[in-house]
């Protein structure tokens, strides 16, 4: 069970809603866990990996590249386009219940990435003869070539699991907590979350979040200020991690299984 769903950020269990501040009034069902892995996103995950499969299918059976495009195009609009109509519809989009438009919009987004990133990196295969082929650390070439912009992510590609397992699940973080300096809350990952999302002054509402209660004992930025401090956070852990997958690359090392 899910011990921290979203819906206690709605008005009747927040006093600060969009964030969370619970309310001594509260209905007793804002405190209550939530089974988020319950039976309408279990058929809602399969029939994802259904259409995963499908999108694979036809990267084996079809050679052609408009074929495969005229097969994951058209597919991932549709999907799209009916998970806005049911959201709009009055059945929301809700990534914690993995509600159906949430699944239907985020497999079209997905599909329609798929296709973009398959234009430029796989169905490109023009060479204007005017673009430098001086090689650069990594293997990346200079030129203005839409593969060469592309290219660090092609080598996150190919350290995928690795960066992954390290990354998306948290194992560094977790290994860097443990680098410390006097005590253990002065750890690597708590100084860098202070110096993007904290500040001194103490906030007019309460902080949000248990683990965001501990980290940051002036508060946290709130409304623009957050959403920005979120996208810097974001931005230096690609950074980071394409970094990472190119020293993989110049040792040419890779985990796969």
């Amino acid at each position: 069970m899910y011990p921290f769903p979203s819906y206690r950020r709605l008005p009747d269990c927040s006093s600060c809603s969009p964030f969370e501040c619970p309310k001594t009034e509260a209905p007793t069902w804002c405190s209550a866990p939530l089974d988020s892995c319950g039976i309408l996103a279990t058929l809602g995950g399969i029939l994802v990996a259904l259409v995963g499969f499908h999108f694979g299918n036809v990267l084996v059976h079809k050679k052609n590249h408009d074929d495969r495009l005229k097969q994951w195009v058209p597919l991932s609009l549709f999907l799209g386009v009916a998970g806005v109509v049911l959201h709009f519809s009055g059945t929301h989009i809700n990534q914690s219940l993995f509600s159906p438009p949430f699944l239907l919009v985020t497999t079209g987004v997905s599909g329609l990435a798929l296709a973009f990133l398959y234009v430029i990196l796989d169905a490109d295969t023009t060479h204007p003869p005017w673009l430098s082929r001086y090689r650069k650390p990594c293997g990346w070439r200079i030129g203005v070539r839409p593969t060469d912009v592309l290219r660090p992510f092609v080598w996150v590609g190919m350290n995928s699991f690795f960066i992954y397992l390290l990354g998306a699940h948290g194992v560094l973080d977790k290994l860097l907590s443990y680098i410390y300096w006097g005590k253990p809350e002065n750890n690597v990952v708590n100084v860098v979350f202070k110096a993007i999302f904290c500040h001194d002054r103490l906030p007019d509402t309460t902080p949000i979040g248990d683990l965001d209660q501990v980290r940051c004992q002036g508060g946290m930025f709130h409304g623009a200020q957050q959403r920005w401090a979120e996208l810097l956070f974001t931005m230096l852990r690609v950074i980071f991690w394409l970094l990472v997958a190119c020293a993989l690359r110049m040792r040419r090392w890779y985990l796969v299984l």
